[in-house]
């Protein structure tokens, strides 16, 4: 029976064909037409189908119009449309079709095909619904295809297409197939690919522009879908093509790839356009100009992520996600997009260029942990609000900025995020940073930086919002983006941010239990670099260079100490043995101990002196066994790793200084006074004595803190720090001793080793700095010959 309803439905169509083809014949019947609508090689016609459906050909005008409601599916060897080149389609006003290429086992048919240039014309409140044909085993058929020739479609305002592949277990048909592509939309247009198990596996719009510039305009929305979303190129794979966009919205989705792929060639966006890409791999390959909008999300979408999971125009004043539970791209939250991809035990919510603001419930996430990820420049005036559950959370990342702003008709001050008590805010990627700012407004208007400021590579944070916050603003930019600009963190304070040099940033540190410690700048590693005040709250002067400040709690001002003889001027650097003082010999550990030894005040010898030593190589009853044990005791000294004080080892100038500094602590604020200090342990104690005037540099001003120090180097520093300074020799007295290796006056350290191996009484000069000698003392009996 089936075969003879075929048989019967062939003659039947066969009649039609007859009826209109001899003049004076009346109109064909109702007949659909299962072997496709080929008009390659046909005179005028005029065909019907359904109730009212007509496609009328003239051949003259190689025009092909579509009235009333109709529906073509093809069979067999057969496309759903096949026009000559040059062919005009138009689509009539009020007009609806279906038209649909024949499946089969090898190689599926397009829905529509012109071997040479098409124009397609959809009319006011008409649409077109195309689709290519499925296959079992290679490649399903195009939506549109357009071989050989440029495609040139215009729809109107209330007009539609859709242009869908057909599927494939190997590879699906492309939505839109065509060389040079013109399209004015001012309607709706769906491209998309088709599907194997499920996924998009081809190109939703793949034009070959050849040399010139496929171009979209108009007011309308155009969404793509596949594989890869757009695909423009020159003829022969891997050329870069060119794509303009002068008008409407431009959606491309690629759910395995790219949104747009242009083989590295360029996607013009005008101003007043939009473009929305989003790919697995990457929004769009290519480069980007022109001053509309441009949105690129990156994003595994689900393998059964549809156009139906595409909210388009969103205008509401709020986005209430807590009851949507598929992969879901908002085109248009307030000129920006969205894009939520809900999971089983954390969502994530990508913005880009999202607002909402107008007296609505601002972002509405579901309870548990929520990521988004920050695009462009969001906002949400109206806060977010977390629903009620046991593990709320949110974690903020990306690239873009978003400020929360949450106020009350009343004005009471209410936190930006309800339902959780603050915010993770995640380690920017590599050549990234972040800034974050809270309080009752941005900077300058009763904001604050936060805790950790600004994050950098591998450096994220949280941030836990006070009763009184009103605003909450955090920014992801490029470092190299940054001219003339540095980076402030401030670590467990508030204040940092992104200054230029000089800038005077005040920074502060609040506390409800009172506590106070000292500003200390720090390393990457967390390292102490300098000290600053220990005032909680103080300006900052911004260096050229980024800086990591910290507030140390755990900082306690150091107890008194040991101190250092300044009234008496004793012999503090003994000869050795043959009498010499020996000015440009190294200093030995144990020397050194000697020589601040002999310094000590009567007060610090009497609370520190000691013959109980913690070093296990140093032997007791040795010449410098009291010495150093004394200075230990009093902390001056300290030994290596292993518990050893190495005392014949020479002393390096930063050890030296090192010892110096600490019988009077303090700190330096200000750049580096020497240029070869860098990172180095002592920084802080040799730009410290060197701001008070007890160390200089050499002549290429570096100060060389790893070299070996001289005894009389060590006698220089001693006696600028003492203020031990004869002016000239006039200031000495005669019958001083001589030491055979220290008769020049003209050398740089005659003066200082006079001074440091005679004892003697003096005054002050007028300048209050140099002296004089009045009276030679007796030579003291502490020290060594060695010294």
């Amino acid at each position: 029976m089936k075969q003879m309803g075929r048989k019967l439905m062939g003659l039947a169509m066969s009649l039609v064909l007859l009826a209109v083809l001899l003049p004076g014949t009346a109109k064909a019947a109702e007949q659909e037409s299962p072997a496709g609508l080929d008009l390659t090689q046909t005179e005028d016609v005029t065909y019907s189908y359904g109730e009212n459906g007509t496609a009328n050909w003239v051949k003259s005008t190689l025009t092909l119009t579509l009235s009333g409601d109709g529906k073509i599916e093809a069979e067999g060897d057969n496309k759903g449309i096949t026009l000559p080149a040059g062919s005009q389609l138009v689509v009539a006003e009020n007009a609806h079709w279906t038209v649909k290429g024949a499946g089969s086992a090898s190689n599926a048919y397009d829905g529509i095909h012109v071997n040479g240039d098409l124009t397609l014309e959809i009319k006011e409140n008409a649409s077109l619904d195309t689709a290519g044909g499925n296959c079992r085993t290679r490649w399903g058929g195009s939506g549109v295809g357009v071989d050989g020739g440029a495609l040139t479609a215009e729809v109107a305002e209330t007009g539609s297409l859709t242009a869908v592949g057909g599927d494939s277990s190997e590879r699906g048909g492309y939505g839109i197939r065509s060389g040079l592509l013109h399209l004015t939309n001012n309607g709706t247009v769906r491209a998309a690919s088709g599907k194997t198990k499920d996924a998009y596996s081809s190109i939703g719009l793949w034009s070959y522009s050849g040399a010139g510039t496929s171009s979209i305009s108009g007011t309308g929305r155009l969404l793509c879908m596949g594989e890869l979303g757009i695909t423009v190129q020159k003829e022969g794979i891997g050329h870069p093509g060119a794509l303009k966009i002068d008008g409407g919205t431009v959606i491309a989705v690629g759910q395995s790839l790219s949104g747009v792929y242009m083989f590295g060639g360029m996607v013009t966006v005008e101003s007043g356009a939009s473009l929305t890409a989003v790919g697995a791999e990457l929004g769009i390959n290519g480069a980007v100009s022109g001053g509309g909008k441009v949105f690129q999300f990156t994003a595994a979408l689900d393998a059964d992520f549809d156009s139906e999971d595409i909210v388009t125009d969103y205008q509401s004043e709020e986005l209430d996600l807590t009851g949507v539970t598929e992969t879901t791209l908002y085109t248009n939250v307030r000129g920006g997009m969205a894009l939520w991809e809900p999971g089983q035990t954390s969502n994530r919510l990508t913005l880009n260029g999202a607002k909402l603001y107008g007296g609505g419930g601002g972002l509405l996430l579901p309870a548990g942990e929520n990521e988004i990820a920050l695009l462009g420049e969001n906002s949400m005036e109206d806060g977010i609000t977390l629903a009620e559950g046991n593990s709320n959370s949110l974690t903020l990342s990306g690239s873009g900025s978003l400020k929360l702003i949450k106020m009350t008709p009343e004005g009471t001050h209410v936190k930006p995020l309800i339902g959780t008590d603050g915010v993770a805010i995640a380690a920017p990627e590599p050549g990234w940073y972040a800034t974050a700012v809270a309080g009752a407004g941005p900077i300058g208007y009763g904001g604050r930086g936060i805790p950790g400021s600004v994050f950098r590579e591998g450096d994220g944070g949280r941030y836990t919002f006070q009763d009184d916050d009103l605003y909450f603003e955090l920014s992801y930019g490029r470092e190299n983006e940054l001219e003339n600009k540095y980076l402030l963190t401030v670590r467990n304070g508030y204040g940092g941010g992104i200054y230029p040099e000089r800038t005077s940033v005040p920074v502060s540190f609040i506390d409800e239990d009172g506590r106070t410690g000292r500003w200390e700048e720090q390393d990457e590693d967390g390292n102490m670099v300098k000290a600053y005040r220990t005032a909680r709250e103080f300006t900052f002067p911004m260096p050229g260079r980024d800086v990591i400040l910290y507030y140390n709690v755990e900082y306690q001002p150091p107890k008194p100490g040991p101190t250092l003889e300044t009234g008496e001027h004793r012999v503090y650097l003994h000869g050795y043995e043959d009498g010499t003082l020996r000015p440009n010999g190294t200093l030995t550990r144990e020397e050194a101990a000697m020589i601040f030894y002999n310094l000590l005040d009567e007060a610090s010898r009497e609370k520190y002196e000691t013959e109980e030593c913690p070093f296990s190589d140093l032997r007791a009853g040795s010449w410098s066994y009291k010495a150093v044990c004394t200075l230990a005791n009093a902390g001056l000294l300290k030994g290596d790793s292993g518990g050893l004080y190495r005392p014949g080892d020479p002393v390096t100038r930063a050890e030296y200084v090192t010892i110096l500094t600490r019988f009077e602590p303090g700190t330096y604020e200000g750049e580096d006074l020497f240029p070869d200090i860098g990172k180095h342990w002592a920084r802080g104690n040799i730009n410290y004595a060197a701001s008070k005037g007890w160390i200089e540099g050499y002549e290429d001003g570096t100060f060389r803190p790893d070299e070996k120090i001289t005894r009389a180097e060590a006698a220089a520093v001693l006696n600028r720090a003492l203020l031990r300074l004869p002016e000239s020799e006039d200031d000495l007295l005669p019958g001083r001793k001589v030491f055979p290796d220290n008769t020049d006056p003209k050398q740089w350290y005659y003066l200082i080793l006079e001074e440091a191996a005679n004892p003697h009484e003096y005054q002050r000069k007028s300048d209050g700095i140099h002296e004089s000698w009045t009276k030679l003392g007796a030579r003291q009996s502490e020290g060594h010959k060695n010294m």
